[in-house]
């Protein structure tokens, strides 16, 4: 117990399975606006602090959260954010907590968990109260209400137990001024120290979505007008963490839709300028408009330019249109798409075209087909499977039952159980079976179009009349028959299809053991086959197989030269792995201008004149395998973009 008169104290957790996330935005905020409380901030300590979760232990953190909490006072009260790849450790925590220490109030909230009362708070329920929507308003007030003892109900925007029941006070209203919300990095909440040890910040500039998507928290539970923080806050704050922050941190802007409003231009000018003024180059990420229009492309062609930007994200889902009337999206055109990926190609952007696979309304046929309007507009899909999350349309009992659907416990990435949701496998028009086929699929696309056979297929495709996904669907086909005649690729094959059948755990332990300790834990199936493919003999073996299914479908076409070309693709991602072994191809003209026109290679002037040669490239001094690997996988690096073109003018010659 603490003596009369002391502060009451607060502690605030995030659990995360992000490596280098050390520093929760939510918390920030909390933390400032409670300081800044002219009540609360004078009886209260507010603290915050962010816990990682090991890849295979969904509970990883409960033990470094109880025993933080056990190297100090007892606190009055411990809150958590929750998002769905965190809710079952969190929960976990709130359980021990009330286990050692009954009388501590415990708090959460956060999109995977608000409004969600009814579920979380049944009896016997470790949990105190849940804070609905935005908490800056909400958490001081609840604070002052049990320092003071004053009844729940006066507090807007909380569920809390009481008499048996589940009470839930009035919704708070979104907060309309952002500046009122006290600044972490302007109030030294946030330090110097914190900055200088993230490798990701994540940052906010607005609030609110447009769109209603039926799949996504932020416009289909919430359909907000945008919400601003001033670009005068913006510039103060980005001043302070571009100062403070490491040489590359990745800076995830937050905001629903980057671009869609005038001033995100002034906010990309702001970001360069405070850059340029400490000398420091950093990776800027964040979610693109579903809409790009002029003031989009400049913004992203002001951040390429300075070095900031690694590519656009175009947010597509899907291009069929009866599947986006089901998901309440309106989409942009596929007109409207190439003519978008041609501008930024025209700066040398690289763009990834996001997909999801489950929605109501697909079957494989519809997937064969978004891949093919994304490849023949030289698009770049990274496809993800569809989660049902709470307070989303498709997370009601009623969606559920209109489109039969079926769903199982499987993370996200297939790689962490800390990142377990509840994933559509089967619906009205598309059976389990057909799902997992296309589960294999995405990974086949992923493997052979983005890694190890970009140029060959795309040569076949543009000179016959094959499409994309029917190669794919071969090549994947082959991969499963008989494993490619390599034990490793089945075991790893078999690890994914029970990760995808929903065992548990999922089975990811030997593909992270093939990455290496330094492994990222992501996409961990994918990095292994992309590893055994590429590292040495046995991977060369295995690869045979495809070239002889690529050579069948095309036996007129001469296909020499663009295999050695993907050779020099696959070379250039081995010297991730610190093998270096050069490989120079003699660029025809004729393949040259079709992998261009394609935009697989790099459009450089004069095709045809002098001597043009493409070799294998070294990226060891920026990239370890796992980061190469899940750049390649989300869109960012490009591995025939990472070879060296030579030319050599004809007066050599």
């Amino acid at each position: 117990m603490r003596d009369l008169g002391t502060s009451r104290i607060c502690r605030l957790f995030e659990l995360t399975p992000t490596q280098g996330y050390t520093y929760s935005a939510a918390l920030g905020y909390l933390s400032a606006v409670c300081r800044a409380d002219p009540v609360v901030g004078t009886s209260w300590s507010v603290t915050q602090e962010v816990h990682q979760l090991a890849p295979f232990d969904p509970a990883s953190g409960v033990g470094e959260v109880i025993a933080s909490l056990g190297r100090g006072p007892v606190p009055d009260v411990v809150g958590f954010s929750v998002s769905f790849w965190n809710r079952r450790p969190s929960l976990e925590c709130a359980r021990v907590i009330k286990q050692n220490w009954p009388d501590v109030k415990v708090v959460i909230g956060g999109s995977d968990v608000s409004f969600q009362g009814d579920v979380l708070l049944v009896k016997d329920s470790p949990l105190d109260f849940i804070v609905n929507g935005e908490a800056e308003s909400t958490m001081p007030e609840l604070l002052h209400a049990i320092e003071h003892d004053r009844p729940w109900d006066e507090v807007h925007g909380i569920s809390y137990r009481a008499h048996g029941e589940v009470q839930t006070t009035p919704r708070r209203a979104l907060i309309a001024d952002l500046d009122s919300i006290a600044s972490p990095f302007l109030t030294g909440v946030v330090g110097p120290k914190p900055l200088s040890e993230a490798t990701l910040l994540v940052y906010e500039s607005n609030r609110g979505c447009p769109y209603s998507c039926a799949y996504c928290f932020w416009g289909g539970a919430t359909r907000t007008a945008i919400r601003c923080f001033s670009l005068e806050r913006i510039e103060r704050e980005l001043d302070f963490i571009v100062s403070h922050c490491r040489p590359h941190m990745v800076f995830f802007l937050a905001d629903a839709n980057f671009g869609i409003l005038e001033r995100d231009l002034d906010l990309a000018r702001l970001m360069v300028k405070a850059c340029e003024r400490y000398n420091k180059t950093i990776t800027f990420n964040t979610n693109w408009t579903k809409k790009p229009r002029e003031a989009t492309l400049e913004a992203a062609r002001i951040l390429y330019s300075a070095g900031l930007l690694g590519g656009v994200t175009v947010s597509v889902q899907s291009f069929d249109r009866s599947v986006m009337r089901k998901a309440k999206r309106t989409n942009i055109r596929p007109p409207a798409y190439r003519d978008l990926l041609a501008r930024l190609r025209s700066f040398n952007i690289a763009t990834y075209t996001d997909l999801i696979w489950g929605l109501p309304g697909q079957t494989y046929e519809t997937l064969l087909e978004d891949i093919d309007t994304c490849l023949d507009a030289g698009g770049g899909p990274v496809a993800y499977p569809l989660l049902l999350l709470p307070n989303t349309e498709f997370f009601s009992p009623e969606m559920r039952e209109t489109y039969a659907m079926e769903t199982e416990l499987i993370p996200s990435d297939l790689t962490t159980p800390a990142l377990t949701g509840e994933m559509v496998v089967a619906h009205s028009t598309l059976d389990k079976e057909n799902w997992k086929r296309g589960m294999r699929l995405i990974m086949g696309m992923n493997l052979f179009w983005k890694c190890l056979f970009r140029a060959t297929i795309t040569y076949v495709v543009q000179v016959t009349d094959l499409k994309y996904s029917h190669i794919l669907d071969l090549l994947t086909e082959e991969m499963y028959r008989e494993n490619l005649g390599d034990p490793v690729v089945g075991a790893l094959l078999e690890d994914f299809e029970r990760t995808i059948a929903g065992f548990q755990p999922p089975r990811s332990q030997r593909a992270l053991s093939m990455v290496g300790e330094s492994g990222l834990p992501e996409q961990a199936h994918f990095q292994a086959l992309l590893k055994r493919f590429v590292h040495g003999d046995p991977g060369e073996r295995a690869l045979g197989h495809l070239v002889l299914v690529l050579q069948s479908l095309a036996p007129e076409v001469e296909l020499a030269e663009v295999m050695e070309i993907d050779r020099v693709a696959r070379l250039t991602i081995r010297s991730s792995l610190r093998e270096v072994e050069p490989c120079v191809v003699e660029l025809s003209s004729k393949v040259e201008a079709v992998l261009v026109g394609a935009s697989v290679l790099p459009g450089v002037e004069g095709i045809g004149e002098g001597r043009r040669l493409l070799r294998s490239g070294d990226v060891s001094e920026r990239f370890r395998f796992p980061a190469y690997a899940l750049a390649i996988w989300h869109g960012g690096e490009i591995p025939l973009r990472d070879a060296e073109l030579v030319i050599e003018p004809a007066e050599v010659l």
